[in-house]
């Protein structure tokens, strides 16, 4: 009787727990504007951002403009930033104006 019930105990434990991969979320509520302005000896570089969250805005920024510093960018293709708060994906344009 003893083997009965705690096979059945097991059997309800693996039945009803949930094994859920982290779930991804879009995020539509954010702000768009210039995050970093930044001055090399090649121009001005500024990390503009599109709906961003207000806790995450300022370490993306830093950490786009630090892969670009890389030369690890490219113009439009997608790209995973892994932040402290939350890993963003999204679409890097670079844009090159000569004045």
């Amino acid at each position: 009787m003893k083997k009965v019930l705690i096979g059945l105990l097991l059997v309800t434990c693996f039945a009803f727990s949930k094994r859920e991969d982290p779930k991804v979320e879009t995020y539509e509520f954010g702000q768009n504007g210039m995050e970093l302005v930044a001055r090399s000896k090649k121009g001005v570089i500024i990390v503009s951002t599109f709906n961003s969250k207000m806790t995450i805005r300022q370490d993306i920024a830093r950490k786009l403009y630090d892969l670009y510093l890389a030369n690890k960018l490219q113009s439009n293709k997608k790209i995973t930033v892994d932040g402290t708060e939350a890993d963003v994906t999204g679409k890097c344009v670079i844009r090159k104006k000569i004045a």
